[in-house]
C-alpha cells in the first residue's frame, strides 16, 4: 500500500487486507489503483460499471459512446480470500472518510453468519459523525442467503453512495445498507445501478428510525421482483431521478416527496412505482401500486419494469 492517507496523498491499496487497513484509518482517504483499460463490449452491458479515463462512473453509459468508455481491471476476489464465504459476524471496520474505487471490482463475495443485527462486510460506526463517501465501486456476484445480513451498516448521516454498481442475490432479509440511530439524511445514492436477484424479503435499504435517502440516479437493472428495494418504518425519499427507477413497497409511513421523474415513454424509459398501501405523500408522476401488483410479474412487465437497458 502507497500514500499518507490525505486527500492529497491518499492511501492506494494493493489487495484485501491493505483495503481492510486503509479503510479503518480514521479520517483517510482511500483509493483502488486505477489499472484502466478500455472497455471490449460493442454494447452496454446490464450491472456493468463503465468509467471514464479517471476512473470516475459513467453516469448515463450509451452504447453509441461505449468505445470511450474504460473499465478498471483491478479487481479483490473472494474466492480467493474466503472460498468457503465470508463470515459477516466480524466486519470491517471502516472510519475513513472516502473510498473511490477508480472502477475497481469486488466480486464473488458470499456473506454467511446467522440472523444477526450487526452481521455485514462493512461496519461504520464514527462517533465523531464523520460521513464518509463510497463511489466507483462495483461488487458483483455477491451472494447472501441469511437474514439481515448487511453490506454497509452506517450509524451517523451524511453519507454518500456514489457511482457503484452492485449485482448477484440478496434472499431472506439481506440488505444492501443499513441505518441505524440518528435521524437526517443517512444516504445520498447518487448514479447507483443494481442488477440484484432479490427475494420478497431482500432489500437495498433498511434502518431501526426515521431517515432520509436521497436518490440520484437510481437504476434497477434485471432483478427478478420489484418488491421490497426501501424497507423500514418512516422512509423519505427525495431527488430527481435522471434515469432509472426505484420501487417502495413495504415501507411503513414511507413517503416521496419532490422526486422529478420524466414522463413514461417508450420500452426504455424511466419508470418509478411506489407501494400505495405502505407509502403516503407519493408525487405526480410516480405509479402507485398496491402490494399484490408489485408482486405480480404480468402487471410489472406491462408497466415496463424493470427497466432493461
Amino acid at each position: 500500500m502507497t500514500g499518507s492517507g490525505t486527500q492529497a496523498d491518499p492511501f492506494i491499496i494493493s489487495n484485501w487486507p491493505d483495503l481492510c487497513t486503509a479503510v479503518g484509518t480514521s479520517g483517510a482517504y482511500v483509493e483502488f489503483p486505477k489499472q484502466l483499460v478500455r472497455t471490449s463490449d460493442t454494447a452496454i452491458q446490464a450491472g456493468k460499471l463503465y468509467v471514464d479515463s479517471n476512473g470516475d462512473a459513467i453516469a448515463n453509459p450509451k452504447t453509441s459512446e461505449i468505445s470511450s468508455y474504460y473499465e478498471n481491471s483491478f479487481t479483490i476476489d473472494f474466492n480467493d480470500i474466503a472460498p468457503y464465504g465470508y463470515d459477516s459476524a466480524n466486519p470491517v471496520s471502516l472510519t475513513c472518510v472516502s473510498i473511490n474505487a477508480r472502477g475497481g471490482v469486488i466480486k464473488n463475495l458470499h456473506l454467511t453468519g446467522e440472523n444477526s443485527y450487526d452481521h455485514c462486510l462493512f461496519y461504520y460506526e464514527n462517533y465523531y459523525d464523520q460521513p464518509c463517501t463510497v463511489s466507483n465501486l462495483a461488487m458483483i456476484n455477491v451472494l447472501s442467503e441469511d437474514a439481515d445480513v448487511f453490506l454497509l451498516r452506517y450509524d451517523i448521516w451524511g453519507n454518500v453512495l456514489r457511482g457503484c454498481h452492485f449485482s448477484g442475490r440478496l434472499k431472506g432479509k439481506s440488505t444492501i445498507v443499513n441505518f441505524h440511530k440518528k435521524n437526517g439524511t443517512h444516504l445520498s445514492a447518487v448514479s447507483c445501478g443494481f442488477n440484484l436477484e432479490l427475494s420478497d424479503d431482500a432489500n437495498w435499504c433498511t434502518k431501526d428510525y426515521p431517515h432520509y435517502s436521497q436518490i440520484g440516479r437510481f437504476e434497477l437493472i434485471g432483478a427478478t421482483t420489484a418488491t421490497q428495494l426501501i424497507t423500514g418504518t418512516g422512509n423519505y425519499i427525495t431527488g430527481k431521478l435522471d434515469s432509472g427507477s426505484i420501487a417502495i413497497s413495504s415501507g411503513e409511513e414511507a413517503s416521496i416527496y419532490d422526486i422529478e421523474v420524466p414522463s413514461i415513454t417508450g420500452s426504455n424509459s424511466n419508470h418509478t412505482l411506489a407501494n400505495s398501501d405502505k407509502c403516503s405523500s407519493i408525487s405526480s408522476g410516480i405509479t402507485a401500486a398496491t402490494t399484490a401488483q408489485l408482486k405480480d410479474a404480468d402487471w410489472l412487465r406491462a408497466q415496463r419494469f424493470p427497466i432493461q437497458s
